[in-house]
């Protein structure tokens, strides 16, 4: 089940061991049912610069505001988790890339119109970059995640921004 995260920080979330024992299940019935099955690697972009601009403070608002009012908007049976410090995994079961691409760019559009309030000042939330790959019959966890790693690191390397779909 996914933790509603409406009223709570970044680190209420779901950590990447509990979301990797999740995509596990998830996997094991895709395989049973033939359902498809999605997978988003979103990386908070600017995280650094918000650091250097307003300060370690500013930064942990953003990636709570991410997980309270970005990402917590997707529907009840989808699975969101912190990945790492500026990295959050989403795992979009029974859906197809159109879908999920969908999603995820609801929540790029959220995030663009989105600031956060800090020491008096309205700091615009950093972008993220999201890579949404569908899982292919046979493929197991580890080699899954490693696909939706190589492709946001390879969209991030050519300059993307927003949701890579390859």
């Amino acid at each position: 089940a996914r933790t509603n995260a409406k009223h709570a920080d970044a680190h209420a979330l779901p950590r990447r061991d509990a979301f990797v024992r999740q995509l596990h299940a998830e996997i094991r019935r895709a395989r049973r049912s033939g359902a498809p099955l999605a997978l988003g690697l979103i990386r908070i972009e600017g995280l650094d610069g918000t650091i250097e601009r307003y300060g370690t403070e500013a930064a942990d608002a953003a990636l709570r505001c991410y997980a309270r009012e970005i990402l917590s908007n997707f529907r009840a049976y989808d699975i969101v988790a912190q990945y790492d410090r500026d990295r959050f995994v989403v795992m979009f079961p029974d859906t197809a890339k159109a879908g999920a691409r969908r999603a995820l760019e609801k929540a790029y559009k959220r995030a663009a119109e989105t600031h956060i309030s800090h020491a008096g000042q309205s700091i615009p939330l950093p972008s993220f970059v999201g890579a949404l790959v569908t899982y292919s019959p046979g493929e197991n966890a580890a080699a899954f995640l490693e696909r939706a790693e190589r492709a946001l690191a390879e969209g991030r390397a050519r300059g993307e921004r927003g949701v890579i779909a390859p």
